[in-house]
């Protein structure tokens, strides 16, 4: 079932679409575009993911940041700050929902999504468990490449893209730290990124991998065999394994997610599916999005 809803923040209402699963009360994900984007996304991705986190079993929300999509607001009045009240909405909305179970929320974020859920899994006990998609770990340092040395214009809004990107917005990228906010998350998290992505650099999937908690790399960039037993590195590294369905819904398939897992001791045979705690997830980045294997 697809439901077309909506909730206030801030005094203006945004617009979203709840999927639901068969069965209920059922664990819950929202999730957060990225920067320009909507609750559809490129390649219709959230569509695709949101109904395929309900065909296993979870509830997703998929909805529009103020000043964006079909929300009210100004895309110039758009800040860090914004969404992320924003995405605490959306969970209070999520928990509200008698479908879904107000104990088993996750939240997942794409982009500068990403560094928004990022912040929010840091703050809210809400949050159970967090994936972040191609999300951005150093916004001050976008901000910098854009404008050397902080030199923000003396304009209200610059021009983005046909998009009003205001003066706000800019100022609160210099003080957005996602990665230490995310320090405090602990929960399972799940770590997705392509590695020939152009807006933002896989780096800043390694950058959250070490705030989670996982091993650090050698300089050379190649892997390098962390200290234990294998069960033990398989403990350590395992809640950046963990999607959203294995820690909201115990028992049931896991979702996979196209993605660039984290570092393995020993990387798979060519053409073999990368192997994590309980599934399989083949190293594809097909924009089809979610899928099962």
């Amino acid at each position: 079932m697809e439901l077309q809803i909506s909730f206030a923040v801030g005094g203006q209402r945004i617009y979203g679409m709840l999927h639901l699963p068969s069965a209920a009360p059922a664990p819950g994900v929202a999730l957060c575009h990225g920067f320009t984007g909507n609750r559809i996304e490129s390649h219709r991705l959230f569509v695709k993911a949101a109904r395929d986190f309900a065909a296993h079993g979870l509830a997703a929300l998929r909805f529009d940041f103020r000043g964006s999509g079909e929300s009210e607001g100004d895309f110039r009045e758009m800040t860090v700050a914004r969404e992320i009240e924003d995405a605490l909405g959306a969970l209070h909305f999520l928990a509200s929902r008698r479908e879904v179970d107000p104990g088993r929320l996750g939240l997942l974020g794409l982009s500068m999504g990403g560094c928004v859920s990022a912040c929010v899994a840091g703050r809210s006990r809400q949050v159970k468990a967090l994936v972040l998609w191609a999300a951005a770990a150093h916004p001050k340092r976008a901000l910098e490449a854009h404008f050397p040395g902080f030199a923000l214009p003396e304009t209200e809004f610059v021009d983005y893209g046909a998009n009003p990107v205001g003066r706000a917005f800019l100022e609160d990228l210099r003080t957005v730290e996602p990665l230490e906010e995310v320090e405090k998350f602990r929960g399972p998290a799940l770590i997705v990124h392509g590695d020939q992505d152009l807006a933002v650099p896989v780096s800043d999937a390694e950058d959250f991998r070490q705030a989670l908690g996982g091993w650090p790399e050698a300089s050379s960039g190649s892997p390098r065999e962390p200290p234990g037993e294998p069960a033990q590195r398989e403990q350590q590294v395992s809640h950046l394994r963990l999607p959203v369905a294995e820690n909201l819904s115990p028992g049931a398939d896991a979702v996979g997610i196209p993605f660039r897992l984290p570092r393995q001791a020993s990387p798979p045979e060519a053409g073999k599916p990368y192997h994590s705690i309980r599934r399989t997830i083949k190293p594809s980045c097909s924009p089809r999005g979610l899928s099962r294997n």
